[in-house]
């Protein structure tokens, strides 16, 4: 409902008249009252029973919250007196025949004693009940501000550039000095793992973050099964995320490695075990966030994009033949940031090729919300709802959020703001993130083309 209409029914509802003691006052925006409801407006104004923003206006047209609705009846109360009930009139007495009483004797009467005076006190009489005093009202807070409602990203992406990957380095992720992996380049943009080796990285030089990166791989024989991928958001030997995929499903040292693709979180301070990257149901040092069951295929290409926000949220798909075998969108924030590297793990003869990197298209979104409290109470600030990675600060209403092309979308929020008493209101709305749109290219004006000027001998013919 808004805010004029429920004047309107507070105003006729409870028979509410202009006030003419009231001090004389205008909303800055009277002109945008439609005439049908300009006077109850000013009537319960003059009451305050109505109340505008502080900014003077009274904005007619915004929805009415709920703690302005009850606010409203609570003050109106004040103002208005409800008729006690008059109980109905007892009917008149049919007058009894009179009995003539029969003579008794007088009784003896006994002395009252006489009340004493405590020390120091006067007699005592009936005390009287105190009068409790009037709970005060507590206004509700109540939002002021207009949300933000659309982000426009501050780029568009596309430009690659490709990686060298001479210039990485081999990091041996358990410390064994038995099947060492060896990593070969046969041009600056192709590297291959040549052995059926322990677990190792061929680690870039450069931090990833707001990013992404493109390549293909293959496996060029069809001797064993076993695991390759990435890593990304690589921090140390214990702490990064990692790509891993599986060809069949093999039990090696009591442990169970599943076909298929999987994500994991690796964090650990302590060496990490190749039976805890071997394992699909992870443990206190790994963490699976996400499995399938796809298996890869021998002497096949495929294509790969990682989009990794630095925000928590990130993107891997799994492409063969232009089919989309996977897309998985994770949330997780344990990394924000980090490197980024090929994955082997007893699997020989393994492709990777063909890879660069683009800057992912980002912005941030900024609200600040703000509430009015009649009581001057202090406000809390608290998200109720919104999507993942966004804050809001409690004392000052800030509602901020971090995105880039993976948060492409719609999203509903919800705020709270309460104060010390527990009233509060709540603000819903909605969030649209959106890429920047190309400006067209004007096409030039075509210069107008002069007429020809007669030719005045041909005229005279």
């Amino acid at each position: 409902m808004q805010r004029q209409d429920a004047a309107v029914l507070v105003s006729r509802l409870f028979e509410v008249g202009f006030f003419e003691g009231a001090p004389e006052f205008t909303f800055k925006d009277e002109e945008t009252f439609p005439k049908y409801l300009y006077q109850s407006i000013k009537n319960l104004a003059s009451h305050e029973i109505a109340r505008g923003y502080p900014d003077g206006t009274f904005r007619p047209f915004n929805l009415i919250t709920r703690a302005e609705a009850v606010q409203m009846l609570d003050v109106v109360l004040k103002y208005i007196e409800i008729p006690e009930k008059t109980p109905p009139l007892a009917p008149p007495e049919t007058p009894r025949p009179t009995v003539t009483p029969k003579p008794t004797s007088t009784p003896i009467s006994t002395p009252s004693p006489t009340p004493t005076t405590p020390k120091g006190g006067s007699t005592g009489g009936t005390k009287s009940t105190p009068t409790p005093e009037p709970t005060p009202v507590n206004n509700a807070p109540i939002f002021i501000s207009t949300p933000v409602e659309e982000v426009v990203l501050n780029m568009v992406e596309g430009n690659r550039e490709i990686i060298d990957l001479t210039k990485w380095t081999v990091v041996q992720l358990c410390d064994t000095n038995d099947d060492i992996p060896n990593w070969v380049h046969s041009e600056p943009t192709k590297a291959m793992q040549t052995r059926n080796a322990n677990p190792s990285v061929l680690l870039s030089d450069i931090q990833v973050d707001k990013c992404i990166v493109n390549g293909k791989w293959r496996v060029d024989t069809s001797k064993d099964d076993d695991l390759m991928g990435f890593v990304f958001g690589y921090q140390d030997e214990g702490h990064f995320y990692l790509f891993d995929w599986k060809q069949t499903t093999q039990m090696w040292k009591g442990n169970n490695c599943e076909q298929g693709m999987s994500v994991k979180v690796i964090n650990t301070d302590t060496p990490i075990l190749d039976g805890d990257l071997w394992m699909s149901e992870g443990n206190e040092r790994v963490k699976v966030i996400y499995r399938n069951t796809i298996p890869y295929k021998d002497f096949e290409d495929y294509e790969f994009t990682l989009k990794f926000s630095g925000n928590g949220h990130f993107n891997i798909i799994i492409r063969h033949d232009d089919v989309v075998l996977d897309d998985i969108s994770l949330y997780d924030d344990t990394y924000t940031t980090g490197k980024f590297g090929f994955y082997n793990y007893s699997q020989e003869m393994v492709v990777y090729e063909g890879f660069t990197t683009e800057e992912m298209s980002e912005g941030v979104y900024i609200y600040n919300a703000e509430a009015y409290d009649e009581d001057g109470d202090d406000l809390k600030y608290t998200l109720i709802n919104g999507p993942e990675g966004m804050t809001v600060d409690s004392e000052t209403g800030e509602v901020k959020w971090f995105v880039t092309s993976l948060n492409r979308g719609i999203y509903d929020v919800s705020i709270k703001v309460e104060d010390t008493k527990g009233a509060y209101d709540i603000q819903e709305f909605k969030i649209s993130i959106v890429e920047p749109t190309e400006e067209p290219t004007p096409e030039p004006t075509p210069e107008p083309t002069p007429e020809p000027t007669p030719d005045p001998d041909y005229e005279k013919q």
